[in-house]
């Protein structure tokens, strides 16, 4: 996330001759993504953004949601690898089972909450899903 040009925010993705792999939050606004219904950012704060004049976050959720995303999964802040492995798991199996999104992510925050070592929310409640809670795996 950068906090100065947030749409200079950026993931990196698998290079290519020609690209470095690095995809900004700004490109994102360029794509039609009407077609993707679930975009899963589990990287330390993806949810973040900059506050506009006119009230709204400029920064990835923006961008994939002006893109046509249906649903959008971010972090508000940074995140344990081993637990996020766990929640992410955890949603992905219940999806797998016909969840919505939002009861997923429910089983999946339950799964790491239950874990002793990682009761505390620092690490089960990083993960925002904005958009349609209803999508199903069927609807993915």
């Amino acid at each position: 996330m950068d906090q100065v040009d947030p749409l200079a925010s950026h993931v990196l993705l698998a290079a290519e001759e020609d690209s470095s792999g690095r995809l900004e939050a700004r490109e994102i606004f360029d794509l039609n993504l009407t077609t993707v219904n679930l975009v899963t950012l589990s990287a330390c704060e993806s949810g973040l953004g900059k506050v506009s004049s006119g009230d709204e976050i400029i920064g990835f959720t923006r961008s994939f949601l002006s893109a046509g995303v249906s649903g959008l999964i971010v972090s508000l802040w940074p995140v344990s690898d081993e637990s996020t492995e766990l929640l992410m798991s955890t949603f992905y199996k219940q999806l797998k089972t016909g969840q919505s999104t939002q009861d997923a992510m429910r089983e999946g925050q339950l799964a790491v909450l239950h874990t002793r070592k990682f009761s505390h929310p620092f690490f089960w409640a990083p993960f925002n899903f904005i958009g349609d809670w209803r999508l199903t795996l069927n609807s993915l």
